[in-house]
């Protein structure tokens, strides 16, 4: 095979899969506020996989099933973070991942009502900021604060 054919094949395996993933409605009730806080960086990595396979993919009927499960699980993110998300996650590294989670979504959809989500979540906790650069709710975590500064900052990078 050629290059292209086998990034096809490549993009066709994969979309295959979340495909299935997406049928089954996977994903659909996280059951607790814990799974749905922590489920941002889960849509990130399903937003970047289809952003990177849905240039090369062939079949149109799997883009379609991933793209409206995506969308629909995109949705339900910012609904949680709009209205029932716990005051400190709100302005943290969880949010941050929501962020990022729902800016992959927009891309791979082109939704320019979700890329405004996402930025406007990145800079709501980017203007929380310390002026050294600390996030306070980050930095309430005592001798763990610097990890959760740094899983606060590897999805802010992305997103940016």
């Amino acid at each position: 095979l050629d290059d292209r054919a086998d990034r096809a094949a490549i993009a066709d395996c994969v979309l295959a899969q979340v495909a299935d993933w997406a049928r089954a409605g996977a994903l659909g009730d996280l059951g607790s506020e814990t799974a749905q806080i922590t489920f941002g960086s889960r849509l990130a990595g399903f937003g970047l996989v289809l952003m990177q396979v849905q240039p090369h993919a062939r079949n149109g009927g799997d883009i379609a099933i991933a793209r409206d499960w995506l969308a629909g699980l995109a949705r339900r993110e910012i609904a949680f973070w709009e209205t029932d998300a716990p005051p400190g996650a709100a302005s943290g590294n969880l949010r941050l991942w929501a962020a990022l989670g729902v800016a992959a979504a927009a891309a791979v959809l082109d939704d320019q009502a979700m890329r405004l989500w996402a930025a406007s979540s990145s800079s709501y906790v980017l203007c929380s900021a310390n002026p050294d650069g600390s996030l306070p709710q980050e930095m309430r975590r005592g001798r763990l604060a610097l990890r959760y500064q740094l899983h606060a900052i590897a999805p802010l990078a992305v997103t940016a």
